[in-house]
C-alpha cells in the first residue's frame, strides 16, 4: 500500500512540475504573429496591406530589459521601427497590427511610437492593439490625437 502512495505522489509530482514548466515557456514569435494575424483579421482597412508588428521578448528578463530602454532617454529601437511602420501604413491608408504578450512593454512601445508621431497626423491609419484591455483606454486617446483609427482586441 505504502509503494501505490509514492508512486501516486510521484506522479502528482511529475504532473505538477509539467503544468509549471508549460506556463514558464514563453510565446514563441510565430504564436504572437498568429494570435496578431487572427486579430487584424476582421479589421479591413481602406486600403490594401496589414502589416503585423509583433512587440516580443524571449523571456521575461528580456522583456524587461526592453521595457526599462523604452521608460530611459530617448526612444527606442522597437518604438522607432514601429513609429516607421505606422507613418508608412498611413500613407498607404493600411492598418498595423500590433501586441504581444507583455502587457507593459506592448503599452510602453507602442505609446512611444505614437509620441514620435505626434506632429504627424496619420488620417489614413488603423491601428489594432492586440493586448492588455486595461490600456486599451490610455492607447486611444494617444492614437485618437493622431487621428488614427483605433481597434482593441484582448490578448
Amino acid at each position: 500500500m505504502g509503494t501505490r502512495h509514492a508512486i501516486r505522489g510521484a506522479a502528482a509530482g511529475c504532473g505538477l512540475l509539467a503544468a509549471a514548466l508549460a506556463c514558464a515557456t514563453p510565446v514563441t514569435e510565430e504564436a504572437v504573429e498568429q494570435r496578431l494575424r487572427t486579430a487584424g483579421a476582421a479589421v479591413r482597412p481602406p486600403g490594401p496591406g496589414v502589416v503585423l508588428v509583433p512587440v516580443y521578448a524571449d523571456s521575461k528578463v528580456a522583456a524587461w530589459t526592453l521595457i526599462a530602454e523604452a521608460r530611459g532617454e530617448g526612444a527606442s529601437p522597437l518604438a522607432e521601427r514601429l513609429s516607421h511602420d505606422l507613418r508608412l501604413a498611413a500613407k498607404r491608408r493600411g492598418a498595423v497590427v500590433v501586441g504581444g504578450p507583455y502587457p507593459e512593454l506592448t503599452r510602453l512601445v507602442l505609446l512611444e511610437a505614437l509620441e514620435l508621431l505626434e506632429d504627424r497626423p496619420l488620417a489614413g491609419l488603423t491601428l489594432v492593439y492586440v493586448g492588455d484591455m486595461r490600456h486599451a483606454a490610455e492607447l486611444r486617446q494617444a492614437a485618437s490625437a493622431l487621428a488614427v483609427r483605433f481597434y482593441q482586441r484582448p490578448w
